[in-house]
């Protein structure tokens, strides 16, 4: 059976980090820049035992303090497959737009009076500057640290980050955005 993104992407905070605990994995997927790469224990520890079951993690006990917990690191058959995974070729739908609840819901604005309209943009537009100072603290961090992949990795992020806030000013500032009516995309509207 093949392994999913979310696999891969355990498989390679483990190589990168070594040695470490479920805890330690579980803290990269929930302080993560993307969303999509969020993820909480009940998705995570059951993935780190399907990977040792399929021997591409090693898994040992240790104790820290009174507290048993299992270091995980990365055995030859999974760092195959995380080679094989990076090396490609990449999946068409991974080189498609990426998604962007941000997106979808100026989809739907229409449903919606132009000043709630409004407030969602500039509340939206407040949070991904509030990404965008985060992410300059990681890459100084990452380049601080010598870190380069994860520098340009974040670096990507934000380049992506500043063009969907360059579009929600555009959104805003575009004629047609106050004026549309509520029920303009409404589904029973007659065409």
């Amino acid at each position: 059976m093949p392994l999913t993104d979310l696999e891969h992407t355990v498989l390679g905070n483990v190589w990168k980090k070594g040695e470490c605990s479920g805890y330690e994995i579980l803290q990269e997927f929930t302080h993560s820049t993307a969303a999509y790469y969020r993820s909480r224990e009940g998705a995570i520890y059951p993935l780190l035992a399907r990977l040792v079951r399929r021997r591409l993690l090693r898994a040992r006990a240790d104790k820290q303090g009174n507290r048993p917990r299992r270091l995980y690191s990365i055995s030859p058959s999974g760092l195959a497959a995380l080679k094989a995974w990076l090396a490609g070729p990449i999946p068409e739908a991974d080189a498609t737009v990426p998604p962007d609840l941000v997106r979808t819901r100026i989809y739907f604005l229409g449903a919606i009076e132009p000043a709630k309209r409004r407030s969602m943009l500039r509340d939206a537009a407040k949070r991904i500057r509030g990404q965008l100072a985060a992410n300059r603290r990681k890459l100084k961090h990452f380049e601080s640290t010598g870190n380069v992949f994860a520098a340009l990795a974040v670096e990507g992020i934000s380049v992506v980050m500043q063009a969907r806030l360059s579009w929600l000013r555009r959104v805003e500032c575009s004629p047609e955005f106050a004026a549309i009516p509520r029920t303009a995309f409404s589904p029973r509207q007659k065409a």
